[in-house]
């Protein structure tokens, strides 16, 4: 396993990434907003895996693999979420305002539906006494985590600084 891991992970990362970016690229008629949230998304990942190796000293190779599969299509939703309150926010309202609004529409759901996957997730994790069955849930709750905080705290600054490439012309104040 050790021999394929690398370019089993690229090819993992690569396909995931692609599959994700054409789905909301569809959605949004857009190619920046899929742009940035499958790298912030990904962004997330790699935290998760940098964060997991520090604290286990070591990662499973297929609960890395699962795990990033399932984070990216899980928490990509947090992303499309805020940004689409975002981006309906700024028919009317600043970017200040706008995000605010984002905040408000988003919050809640981002919270509720994240939190539940954190915190059963290292529960679960906790109980399993398979070492593998337990490093992928484990690492899904730390991944989970990593996805709340980059949607609430970074990826606002990035739509605010990509206001221009976010939203369309006709589509701001």
């Amino acid at each position: 396993m050790q021999k394929t891991f690398d370019g089993e992970f690229s090819f993992i990362t690569l396909l995931t990434a692609i599959a994700i970016f054409l789905i909301v690229a569809l959605t949004f008629k857009s190619v920046s907003v899929p742009a940035i949230l499958v790298l912030l998304v990904q962004c997330g990942v790699y935290i998760t895996i940098t964060v997991t190796g520090i604290i286990s000293g070591s990662m499973y190779y297929l609960a890395l693999l699962i795990v990033e599969c399932i984070l990216m299509g899980a928490t990509i939703d947090y992303g499309i979420l805020f940004t689409n309150y975002y981006r309906e926010s700024r028919r009317t309202l600043n970017v200040k305002e706008a995000l605010r609004k984002a905040y408000a529409g988003s919050i809640h759901t981002i919270m509720t539906s994240g939190l539940i996957l954190v915190l059963v997730t290292a529960i679960v994790g906790g109980m399993f006494e398979e070492a593998t069955v337990s490093a992928i849930v484990k690492t899904l709750s730390i991944g989970s985590f990593c996805a709340i905080v980059l949607i609430l705290f970074i990826l606002p600054g990035i739509l605010a600084v990509c206001d221009k490439i976010v939203t369309r012309k006709k589509e701001r104040i």
